[in-house]
């Protein structure tokens, strides 16, 4: 997300199983991207690592102004689980050799937990309001999300017994539940205002080293190693941030990270979003990489939706989104960019492009392949 005062926000970007190849491409042309502008901040919609693992490596000589993340929200035994399971996946990936803790906290010179509520104000006349997660889940959802962090939990406390590690883990989760429930203390007394924690501690993202490599980290983990780190990520989807981006009381773009329908039709009922200008956007990120959709996002027409889907996912691009957006943008890796036009085919019909470029006012918004 590029601003007229000179800032770039990076919203996600990283890899879990990747083509070196492909990652360095990935690396050089974000760089390029971004080398023009003052300052970049980044909005991490959750925290599975192949949605923030490239971030350091993008960098170059600048530094993050800022780094928001989702604050974990209550109930307590979910917080706890979170924290804990953060915790053992920090280690898990330090030790597999490919993972280093503190890439992205020596990058960043602060970052804020910020939760339904906060509002951030990247530049002048642009607004960001935070949908998703509430401070408290309501208890359906948090229902579904503790029925998952449970089963999951059980496994990671057997491997921690198995690994020997149980001592560390215990001590790095401490740290993460201070740093979130101090966040989440001054959270309630000030609304809309995010507040920096001043360090990330936990922050496992890929290292230079495995840059170069063609094996993932993962494939050097035992087996029940990678069940819980995949059982982890799923858990924690409906975590995940939404953002609303507003030019003056304009909507332009809306990012649902990877909520579940569950979430996003629970949101639908928060966000009743009266008013034409509210419902219309330039850009809309596919929730889960477009797998994913609801009533929330139904509400919405966007001019392009973004769909980071590849083959190797399990399920399809849900076709709500045919409905939704006059044109899908369907990036499958770093070289192949397909179109659906959707307001001129009733069916996927896909179309190879160089660039696409839309205007809104001073602000230019473009996808390029």
């Amino acid at each position: 997300m590029c601003f007229p005062n000179g800032g770039v926000e990076i919203v996600d970007f990283g890899t879990n199983f990747f083509h070196p190849l492909n990652a360095r491409r990935a690396i050089r042309e974000a760089t390029n991207v971004i080398g023009g502008y003052n300052f970049v901040d980044a909005v991490i919609t959750h925290l599975h690592y192949d949605h923030y693992s490239l971030i350091p490596h993008i960098l170059g000589t600048k530094t993050l102004r800022m780094v928001y993340l989702p604050l974990i929200p209550k109930p307590k035994r979910i917080r706890d689980m979170v924290c804990k399971l953060m915790a053992l996946q920090s280690v898990i990936l330090l030790r597999s050799g490919k993972a280093t803790l503190d890439e992205i906290a020596k990058k960043a010179q602060a970052a804020c937990l910020i939760c339904r509520g906060n509002s951030i104000t990247p530049a002048k006349g642009f607004n960001v309001k935070v949908l998703w997660p509430p401070p408290t889940l309501p208890s359906p959802i948090a229902e579904r999300v503790q029925e998952k962090l449970e089963a999951v939990y059980q496994k990671a406390e057997k491997l921690m017994e198995m690994t020997n590690v149980k001592d560390e883990v215990e001590r790095k989760a401490e740290k993460i539940k201070n740093i979130v429930e101090d966040c989440a203390r001054k959270l309630e007394e000030n609304e809309r205002k995010p507040i920096e924690i001043g360090s990330l501690p936990i922050f496992p993202t890929l290292t230079a080293e495995s840059l170069r490599q063609r094996q993932s980290p993962e494939a050097m983990m035992m087996q029940l190693e990678r069940e819980v780190l995949a059982h982890f990520r799923d858990a924690i989807n409906d975590l995940s941030l939404v953002l609303k981006y507003y030019h003056y009381d304009n909507a332009v773009a809306l990012i649902p990270g990877d909520n579940s329908r569950q979430v996003l039709d629970y949101l639908s009922r928060l966000e009743k979003c009266r008013f034409i200008r509210h419902r219309q956007l330039v850009f809309l990120r596919g929730a889960h990489h477009g797998t994913y959709y609801g009533r929330y996002l139904g509400k919405h027409k966007a001019i392009v939706t973004w769909m980071s889907w590849t083959r190797n996912m399990n399920a399809q691009p849900h076709l709500g989104y045919l409905h939704t957006s006059k044109l899908i943008v369907l990036a499958e890796d770093t070289e192949h960019l397909h179109i659906a036009k959707c307001s001129l085919y009733p069916y996927w019909q896909h179309y190879r492009i160089h660039t696409c470029t839309w205007s809104l006012g001073r602000s230019t918004m473009y996808v390029e392949c």
